[in-house]
């Protein structure tokens, strides 16, 4: 289970107003921010009830580009509590609306934060989502190339062993289980990559 310690009380500040985030190290290198096409009315979900998950939870969302990593790390904390451990969570079709959508690149700019509790719950969240979701191809494509970037690229980028092990189960697990045999193969290069790296990694 993920240790929760809620965020400090305090207004809730418009996306809008916030400063923007620092360029992450996978955009500097030529990555686009992930993007996701899938419609979550698919699987019965509206945006209204996007809407209502993300209302309350918008100064968490927020808090995750703020420079003091306690308040990453707290917002991020929080985050994955409600999205995976409290008793109201959403359902699998509505978890995968919000990783799919408001979500998406906010859990990718957490797997590059500087702060190693802030990547290891994106990784907690994705693992959990991709084993539980309707249809995890449509979550775990978009992010290929960011998983691909932290630890199937030479030198590797992510400098915690413990994380590179958990992105590596997250490959075993539901990426080679769940995700269809179209879907493996049109990331046959990015998946080769990472597991050499992984074979190759001295922790594993």
């Amino acid at each position: 289970a993920i240790p929760v310690t809620n965020p400090a009380p305090g207004p809730l500040v418009p996306s809008s107003l916030l400063p923007d985030a620092p360029v992450s190290a996978s955009e500097a290198a030529g990555l686009n921010p992930p993007s996701c096409a899938w419609d979550p009315a698919s699987v019965g979900v509206t945006p209204a009830d996007v809407d209502t998950w993300m209302s309350p939870h918008m100064r968490d969302v927020n808090c995750l580009h703020d420079p003091e990593r306690g308040a990453r790390k707290r917002s991020a904390e929080h985050l994955a509590k409600q999205l995976l451990h409290h008793p109201d969570r959403p359902r699998a079709p509505l978890l995968q609306a919000l990783l799919c959508g408001p979500l998406l690149r906010p859990l990718a700019r957490l797997l590059e934060d500087p702060t190693e509790r802030c990547r290891e719950i994106a990784v907690d969240v994705l693992t959990h989502a991709a084993a539980h979701v309707p249809h995890p191809d449509e979550l775990l494509v978009p992010l290929a190339p960011l998983l691909h970037f932290k630890v199937g690229s030479d030198p590797v980028r992510e400098p915690s062993e413990e994380i590179r092990y958990a992105m590596m189960q997250l490959l075993a697990g539901p990426v080679m289980t769940r995700c269809s045999a179209g879907t493996l193969a049109s990331l046959a290069t990015e998946l080769v990559a990472m597991v050499r790296t992984g074979l190759l990694d001295a922790f594993h």
